[in-house]
């Protein structure tokens, strides 16, 4: 990524979309538009973000109209690869509605098995997964259920870890 004068425009050095590369500044600073796409940090670190995320709370669940596993493909395809949507919010508990067939984590395993088939999509991303909150949150849980999250997720970290109240 390139910046200009303004550091308000960006453009890509080399063939393909990538993940703009900062360091730290002021929370929710534009450092960049590609494509039409605006790119703002996340707190005052160095993670930039889309203004558009993909949430995904249904997908695979039971209900009658959501998003099977090829259409989530699909969809992550055309936001991320086409249009450079870089965030993606996801939860151990997701799908919402989940059952026999749809069970919890499932979502996270639909994006695994996309980024598993290009490791460079994870670099394109920042993925944010949380732990459902309740009495079950303590150190030992969260290392677990965090563990269980990076495994479905086929990645070796997250960008952000939130607790689902």
């Amino acid at each position: 990524w390139e910046q200009d004068a303004n550091a308000a425009d960006v453009s890509i050095k080399s063939g393909g979309w990538e993940r703009p590369r900062v360091g730290p500044g002021p929370t929710n600073e534009l450092v960049g538009v590609e494509r039409g796409q605006r790119y703002r940090r996340m707190g005052g670190g160095d993670i930039v973000v889309s203004d558009i995320g993909l949430g995904t709370q249904r997908w695979g669940s039971l209900d009658f109209n959501a998003p099977d596993e090829k259409l989530c493909h699909s969809m992550m395809d055309i936001a991320v690869l086409e249009h450079g949507v870089s965030l993606i919010d996801t939860a151990e508990q997701y799908p919402i509605p989940s059952g026999r067939g749809a069970p919890e984590g499932r979502t996270e395993e639909i994006i695994g098995k996309w980024l598993k088939l290009d490791k460079t999509r994870r670099e394109r991303l920042v993925i944010a997964s949380k732990i459902t909150g309740g009495s079950n949150v303590n150190a030992r849980n969260i290392e677990k259920d965090l563990e269980d999250t990076l495994k479905r997720l086929n990645t070796d970290y997250l960008d952000l870890y939130l607790l689902h109240w």
